[in-house]
């Protein structure tokens, strides 16, 4: 008896998207143009990575917008995610397994730690040693003066080294932490009647600033920033993003919904 193999092919949600893409012959830099999708989001779709999005409503939003493009029926695929892919953020992946960070409160932990394992070793170079010890005699009370002095000595080092870590722990910390973004024009969820919105806000002066993943110049000498940003009819996530030199990239993310 003869078997012959088939291969069975699962459609998911993403592989559809892939598939009605590549049908049409375009790539994802070509949807990004027309859509102003950011490519690393299209990416997510067709991976059915819908839990690296933000939110439900942000999801929704682009996914209507990709179906529309591919000339698909939008509401249709919309509604087949929520009822297979929109589940509560108590289910998503933990973060370990998506590739993110630690937690502040585990790297916060983990510094204390060596803090105390750095001064628990200062303590034992510090402690004074047999030859240091003051003799046990009842007669010479005047030698345990200069013993005291030795410890006087010590402790005053050890307070001044404890500042010294302390101070540069505070300005490392300072260095790495992204800086704070304050967002005073659009709102979120903000609908608009015109083609295009500014986008204004504050954060630490002289900082690199990014809308939509580019670099639209630094803050001025009072931390203030300025843009005018497209729209397209529909829903128009707009990302906000604030680094310094050495620091993570700080992101806010503004839904603006242009009437059609």
């Amino acid at each position: 008896m003869t078997f012959t193999s088939k291969q069975v092919r699962s459609d998911t949600l993403g592989h559809v998207l892939q598939q009605t893409r590549e049908d049409k012959g375009l790539s994802l830099k070509d949807v990004e143009q027309s859509t102003s999708i950011v490519k690393k989001y299209l990416e997510y779709l067709e991976a059915d990575d819908f839990y690296k999005f933000p939110s439900a409503t942000y999801t929704r939003g682009i996914l209507k917008r990709y179906a529309e493009a591919l000339e698909l029926d939008a509401q249709s695929i919309v509604n087949q995610w929520e009822q297979e892919y929109s589940t509560p953020l108590s289910s998503r992946p933990p973060l370990s397994l998506r590739g993110g960070r630690r937690p502040s409160f585990v790297i916060a932990r983990s510094e204390r730690s060596e803090r105390r394992g750095n001064l628990s070793s200062v303590l034992r170079l510090l402690r004074p040693t047999a030859s240091q010890q003051a003799p046990q005699s009842h007669t010479h009370l005047s030698s345990r003066i200069p013993l005291k002095l030795v410890y006087s000595k010590n402790i005053i080092v050890l307070v001044i080294l404890v500042l010294i870590l302390l101070y540069i722990g505070v300005n490392i910390k300072t260095a790495i932490a992204p800086p704070l973004i304050e967002i005073i024009h659009p709102p979120d969820e903000f609908i608009a009647s015109k083609s295009s919105i500014v986008v204004q806000g504050t954060t630490k002066p002289h900082i690199e600033v990014f809308i939509n993943n580019q670099l639209i110049g630094t803050a001025d000498a009072y931390g203030g920033f300025k843009q005018v940003v497209a729209l397209l009819p529909g829903l128009n996530t707009i990302e906000i993003s604030a680094k310094k030199k050495y620091s993570r990239m700080r992101t806010i993310y503004r839904q603006v919904v242009l009437e059609e």
